[in-house]
């Protein structure tokens, strides 16, 4: 049975585990990989066919995208869900799942249906992540009595959306490394909150 301790380990592997992952994937099996995209769009970028596509499928996507949901899934279990904090873990819950289907997609070329797919499956699963951390924010005391956590996580999902609207609003001037920005947030959320858990327990959240 997972408990507040087993949920905060699973949200502090979440970041360690993405970072393995596109690290092997992009040093070991595919290094012309991220600077063919010039780091825009890298991540769910499963292009038919290259090397490291089974890799990416089966540990960036299923193992990472399932160890997000059984760790929203003990969020919503092992933490006060008072305020707008369920609202927000279940938005963390549902990126979780849609982080996950990036796997099952495979790019054939630009123009294919298969692509503009995966753009919106990044979208909304950076919005959902951006949006759950905004809820959850709100009534964060609650789970881990720290103000500047609290703001942090916050500031998480307001730099996420923002950083979005730039990249989709500003393309010609807006650095295409940036795109990984959003990706890099959307896991530091995570695994702070993990860490938080990881802490004594607040004793309002007894």
């Amino acid at each position: 049975m997972i408990n507040r301790k087993l949920t905060g380990i699973l949200g502090f592997l979440s970041p360690i585990l993405f970072i393995i992952g596109f690290g092997i994937l992009y040093s070991v099996f595919n290094p012309k990989l991220f600077s063919a995209t010039g780091g825009f769009l890298v991540v769910g970028f499963n292009v038919k066919g290259m090397p490291g596509l089974e890799w990416s499928k089966y540990f960036n996507y299923f193992l990472v995208g399932i160890t997000i949901i059984i760790f929203s899934i003990g969020l919503i279990k092992t933490t006060s869900n008072k305020g707008r904090n369920k609202i927000g873990k279940i938005l963390i819950l549902l990126s979780g799942i849609t982080y996950m289907t990036l796997g099952f997609v495979e790019i054939e070329n630009a123009t294919d249906l298969i692509f503009w797919i995966y753009i919106f499956q990044i979208g909304i699963t950076l919005s959902l992540g951006a949006l759950g951390f905004i809820f959850l924010s709100d009534n964060y005391l609650e789970i881990y009595n720290n103000k500047i956590i609290k703001y942090i996580i916050l500031c998480l999902g307001v730099f996420i959306f923002l950083n979005g609207v730039f990249e989709v609003f500003a393309q010609n001037v807006y650095p295409k490394f940036m795109g990984i920005l959003s990706w890099l947030l959307y896991f530091f959320g995570i695994g702070l909150i993990g860490l938080t858990l990881i802490k004594k327990t607040t004793q309002n959240n007894e």
